[in-house]
């Protein structure tokens, strides 16, 4: 159980502190590199917020579906490794030349089906924890549990914030200037690159660790049902 409750946190806190570090660029690549000016810039980014939307509400139906006949330990690898493809899509798709043909939304679709359906299957990850410590222990501790991991997920963003104002200002980014420097724009593309994959890589490492594979939470959900029917009075 322990086991299993330290692998979904690591991997929660990785995966949040990657895409929080470097989360503040995004809005500027759009401004200052894919739009080239504040209105355009604005437009777009409101156009791929409006794709991930879109992109993670069709595909939840089908990443349940999946979770059902594949497994979630399978199914969450499987959505990491092709968020961290999304994400380093980035590359190509966030140019102004691209931009024109609007192939961010590619990537903004990679982000919604992949990375945004993420948490739905976290979320079910963390109460199979919480039904493996009960015929553990006896005690269904759910309080406990997502206390633990709400705290671990703010803690990553909490670092994410620290570094962010320490990586805005090495970039070179100066508030003042209607357009930045080729170097800034570039280093907050390498920044992205650098740290939003990465944290989805490590998370997949830690998932790795993840010991409770479906056939095991059948026989615990069984154990479970078995025990809540016997009651002190009927129980030989």
């Amino acid at each position: 159980t322990s086991a299993a409750a330290i692998a979904i946190v690591c991997r929660n806190f990785l995966m949040r502190a990657g895409m929080c570090v470097s989360g503040i660029f995004f809005y500027y690549v759009f401004v200052y590199r894919i739009g080239g000016s504040m209105k355009d810039g604005a437009t777009a980014w409101g156009w791929f917020i409006t794709g991930i939307t879109i992109a993670t509400l069709v595909g939840t139906p089908a990443v349940a579906w999946l979770t059902q006949h594949w497994g979630k330990k399978q199914t969450t690898m499987a959505l990491m490794l092709a968020s961290s493809v999304a994400y380093a899509s980035m590359w190509w798709t966030f140019t102004r030349a691209s931009s024109e043909m609007h192939l961010y939304l590619l990537t903004a679709a990679g982000i919604g089906i992949f990375c945004n359906t993420l948490p739905m299957v976290i979320n079910s990850m963390l109460a199979d924890v919480c039904d493996a410590d009960e015929l553990q222990s006896g005690a269904r501790r759910e309080a406990f549990y997502g206390a633990v991991f709400v705290t671990c997920d703010k803690l990553a963003y909490a670092f994410a914030l620290l570094l962010q104002g320490f990586l805005l200002e090495y970039s070179g980014f100066d508030a003042t200037l209607e357009s930045q420097s080729q170097e800034t724009v570039t280093s907050w593309m390498k920044w992205l690159i650098a740290t939003q994959p990465t944290g989805f890589i490590l998370g997949m490492l830690c998932i790795l660790a993840y010991p409770l594979t479906k056939q095991r939470l059948r026989e615990i959900r069984t154990e479970l049902d078995a025990r809540n029917a016997r009651s002190p009075l009927t129980a030989p």
